[in-house]
């Protein structure tokens, strides 16, 4: 069996792990009279909180779409990211299916060959990625500070998650920077097919526009800092929803519990990365002394503020900038996305 089948396996039998205990020592009756009792006037502020974070997202994508193409307009940005949400809801973990189907959706929306499309998801992704790495690898020093004594097992499986991401990440960043080693890999699978011929374009002009984007120094820091900030955004939300169950917590620990689970959930389970995230951050409120019942009912209601409203929300907006078609009645027009 390949080591990559047997990584799976382990991250699924995990994921497994977790539901399953979480649904064996909770008392459900319990969790749903918590979510009865969520303040509602905090999460009408998250979600307002969460839109600032679409925005951000948003501008980030525009800045580094420009490093690309100038002809992209910010409504073709937003329109690309809502479709790609609605996409992200419907694949599992990494849920590569949004970032195609922000490539598809960029493509035809800006009308930019695909090539350009996938350049400007990867750019945006790197940076995203990056410094979200930096901020797990800190959560994870934290973890293993303040609870790595109690909770060795936990320590071992959140560590060897973050491995298996810093490795994958830091090996595409390389592959990135030097496009000849995949070039010539690919030339030995398939020797002159017009294929091979516009990937190797393609990796070269990324390659470039990248290590571009790494001298100029202003842009790069600029690019790391508003991801740490939109990454530390979402810490942020979670301890604003923590505090309004009357739960008092230090922001360090809120984001450890934070980043640690986004990276957990990114285990393919479910669409969306159901269960994955939820049960992962119920476990970590309850090691750092919440119940479990009123953990699982953060998780669930923080959950559904950054990612199931932000999928409403972009069904809308689709919805929206369709009228004009709708209203007309053209059944041969298509649905601009």
């Amino acid at each position: 069996m390949k080591k990559d089948a047997v990584v799976k396996i382990m991250f699924y039998v995990v994921g497994v792990l977790m539901l399953g205990y979480i649904a064996a020592s909770s008392d459900w009756i319990e969790i749903w009279s918590h979510l009865k009792s969520a303040p509602f006037g905090a999460i009408m502020l998250l979600m307002f909180f969460q839109c600032i974070t679409m925005l951000l997202i948003n501008i980030q994508w525009k800045l580094l779409a420009d490093e690309v193409c100038n002809d992209i307009s910010f409504s073709d940005v937003v329109l690309m990211n809502c479709m790609g949400n609605i996409m992200d809801s419907l694949t599992p973990g990494v849920k590569m299916g949004g970032e195609l189907g922000r490539i598809f959706a960029l493509k035809n929306r800006a009308k930019i060959g695909f090539a350009d499309a996938a350049m400007i998801v990867g750019l945006q992704k790197t940076f995203s990625l990056f410094s979200f790495l930096l901020l797990t690898l800190g959560s994870l020093i934290w973890f293993s500070l303040t609870l790595g004594g109690r909770y060795k097992h936990y320590l071992y499986l959140f560590t060897l998650a973050i491995i298996v991401f810093f490795v994958v990440f830091t090996a595409l960043i390389l592959f990135s920077l030097k496009p000849n080693t995949i070039i010539n890999i690919l030339g030995k699978i398939s020797k002159g097919s017009k294929i091979k011929l516009k990937i190797d374009v393609t990796l070269k002009k990324y390659s470039h526009i990248l290590a571009r984007i790494f001298r100029n120094r202003r842009l790069f820091f600029s690019q790391m800092l508003l991801g740490i900030f939109i990454w530390s955004f979402y810490a942020f939300k979670l301890q604003v929803l923590i505090n309004s169950f009357g739960i008092h917590a230090d922001y360090i620990s809120v984001a450890a519990i934070t980043f640690i689970s986004y990276v957990m959930g990114m285990i393919p389970l479910l669409p969306g990365g159901i269960g994955s995230f939820e049960s992962c951050m119920t476990l970590l409120l309850n090691m750092a002394g919440t119940s479990m019942e009123m953990a699982a009912a953060i998780a669930l209601v923080f959950r559904f503020v950054t990612f199931w409203f932000e999928v409403i929300l972009s069904g809308l907006i689709i919805i929206i900038a369709n009228i004009p078609i709708i209203s007309r009645g053209d059944r041969s027009a298509k649905i601009q996305v």
